[in-house]
């Protein structure tokens, strides 16, 4: 990398997966890190939110949150108690 003239990569892991971001990748994750903190944050303060009001209150699409929600979950800090209709989300973390 260094004789390429690239930035150091950045090493992520966790218990299922391994990846190796490079400088535009890590900027992304970033974002990406950011928009799950203000998810948990909004759902800490209404754990009865819909993907709808997150959309809007982050300012992403119903997609970008249904993706971020699922990564979420994939990594054990989030969980869907009860229906799509009247449910609640549970902070695991």
């Amino acid at each position: 990398m260094k004789k390429a003239g690239l930035l150091k990569p950045f090493f992520d892991f966790d218990n299922h997966n391994f990846s190796v971001l490079i400088e535009s990748d890590k900027i992304e994750e970033k974002t990406r890190v950011k928009t799950r903190v203000k998810i948990i944050g909004l759902i800490k303060q209404n754990s009865e939110i819909t993907r709808e009001e997150l959309s809007v209150k982050i300012d992403i699409s119903i997609k970008g949150i249904e993706w971020n929600l699922a990564k979420l979950k994939q990594k054990n800090l989030l969980k869907r108690i009860g229906p799509a209709k009247g449910g609640h989300w549970e902070i695991i973390k």
